[in-house]
């Protein structure tokens, strides 16, 4: 909004929207317009004027609230995500109180909304970062069984799936593979990005040795120097 500060526009617009949902007089209104003002929130911590964690801190409550109040699994998986967000930042040094605020939420929402292929991506992460690593692992395997083939998760299921390589058995394997072929297909660049060990070339390898023109291709892209 012209004239206003970006975390004041975020809250003006939630707010009205908010306002304008209240006046029905339905829970489910309240319920969307307490997401609304949380996405609000969050908008307001990532702007470049936010200088402390309260605006994310205030969004993780109103979705925990919103999942109190009116069972709604799907705004305690956005906290999750939100409290994953504020304890793993860019460039800082994980919080592992907060991370595992983040895992209490997801798995709260995920046992009740157990479809929701984004959140349980998240859980895997969350739970490599604390060291559970069968725990991750398991999260892996569900978010791959639940959406098996999804482009825009793929490339994060590949990177997932080289750092967990050792613990997977044979139909792990042949999961991950799987996410490789098809990241390698919407995502050729980042999975060079991946490619950063001998060992984990090695895998990209394996899992695309099932199609010649798209192993010659990885071979062509990485260069003499691998």
């Amino acid at each position: 909004m012209p004239g206003l500060p970006a975390r004041t526009a975020h809250r003006v617009l939630a707010l009205g929207l908010a306002a304008g949902l209240l006046v029905l007089g339905l829970p489910q209104s309240i319920d969307t317009a307490m997401r609304l003002y949380a996405e609000a929130e969050l908008a307001a911590a990532a702007s470049p004027e936010a200088s402390s964690a309260p605006p994310a801190e205030r969004a993780i409550a109103l979705l925990d609230a919103a999942d109190r109040w009116f069972d709604d699994p799907a705004a305690r998986i956005e906290a999750g995500i939100a409290a994953f967000r504020r304890a793993a930042p860019p460039g800082r040094d994980m919080d592992p109180g907060g991370m595992r605020q983040a895992i209490g939420a997801l798995r709260s929402g995920l046992s009740r909304r157990p479809a929701d292929r984004w959140g349980w991506m998240y859980l895997a992460h969350a739970e490599l970062a604390i060291g559970d690593t069968a725990s991750a692992l398991q999260a892996l395997r569900t978010a791959i069984l639940v959406a098996p083939y999804d482009p825009d998760l793929s490339v994060w299921r590949t990177e997932l799936g080289l750092d967990l390589w050792p613990l997977l058995d044979a139909d792990d394997r042949r999961l991950v593979a799987d996410q490789i072929q098809i990241a390698w297909t919407a995502k050729p660049r980042e999975v060079l990005a991946l490619a950063k060990t001998s060992v984990a070339t090695a895998i990209i390898r394996l899992a695309l040795a099932s199609s010649p023109p798209a192993l010659e291709k990885f071979e062509a892209s990485l260069g003499p120097q691998r």
